[in-house]
């Protein structure tokens, strides 16, 4: 009977995940001047998501509004002494989106540029209200994902019927590289287990813990997805961030295709020795591709 009865009290918990707001006074005060000049200028409440803090001691986690019109996004930062910040980005001025899925803890981090100078934020959700936030997802990617798409279906049924072979898990969850664009015109996949995946292996009766990588050349540029238990991050980079790929060696031995980008960050895919012909392969493809795409 105890257990039957039993419920656990989620209220709190809910009061401080994303939500929209229905009125500019449900924001705290601070917020509602820069909210309502863009409210003045045609923006609906509707295109406004308020988030708090959940725990105050967790700095990089800090509370915010987030509003959006048009091809402009605007974040309104508490800061620790009191008042916001705001920032406005241009959809234009955005070289990458890092989306990282942690259990329950989602982030998604925007690098764009201001005069040229590489900047960042990073908004953090709940995972339970990532719909709330698609519609700044597709503002961030240029690309309305959230809408029905022939090409997309074809193409991911194509890659999957491709890849199944190799991997299960990366074909379940291939939805989140197509948030980027419809068609993947080449990848390159490949996979290996952490030293720390290693330990827990050699402890474990449970089945063998691996990461697996996925490079995919997009109409729009780079989805780098990496899938580990209970982690997926999806790196977004659009093709005129993006500079020449390669092979590369560390001072190890370990080899990785290497994608630079304009904000000075390199990003990563572990090679195994055996896969660097098909890695240097895929290098090629993109390099081509990026060429072809800037020369017109």
């Amino acid at each position: 009977m105890f257990l039957k009865n039993f419920k656990i009290d989620t209220s709190r918990a809910r009061e401080f995940w994303p939500r929209h707001v229905n009125t500019l006074e449900e924001l705290p005060a601070p917020y509602r001047p820069h909210v309502a000049e863009w409210m003045e200028q045609g923006m609906p409440i509707s295109q406004v998501i308020f988030v708090r803090q959940t725990n105050h001691w967790v700095t990089e986690k800090p509370e915010y509004v987030l509003a959006w019109m048009g091809r402009r996004l605007l974040y309104i930062q508490k800061q620790p002494l009191g008042g916001v910040a705001p920032t406005v980005i241009e959809a234009d001025t955005i070289f990458y989106a890092l989306y990282s899925h942690r259990l329950l803890d989602n982030r998604m981090t925007i690098g764009y540029s201001v005069d040229n100078e590489p900047q960042t934020i990073m908004l953090h959700f709940n995972a339970a209200t990532e719909e709330l936030f698609y519609p700044v997802f597709e503002l961030l990617l240029r690309n309305p994902f959230t809408q029905p798409s022939e090409a997309r279906s074809k193409n991911q049924a194509d890659t999957i019927v491709s890849l199944q072979e190799k991997t299960f898990k990366m074909c379940s969850y291939l939805d989140f590289v197509y948030r980027f664009d419809d068609t993947i015109l080449a990848y390159y996949w490949d996979k290996n287990i952490t030293p720390e995946q290693q330990k827990r292996n050699a402890k474990s009766l449970k089945r063998i813990e691996d990461t697996e990588y996925l490079a995919a050349l997009m109409g729009r540029g780079l989805a780098l997805e990496k899938i580990a238990e209970n982690a997926i991050d999806v790196a977004y980079l659009f093709r005129s961030a993006v500079g020449e790929a390669s092979v590369v060696s560390s001072a190890q031995g370990e080899l990785s295709l290497c994608f630079p980008c304009v904000s000075g960050e390199s990003f990563f895919v572990p090679v195994k020795p055996e896969n660097r012909p098909e890695a240097e392969a895929f290098a090629q493809k993109f390099n081509k591709n990026v060429s072809i795409s800037l020369a017109k």
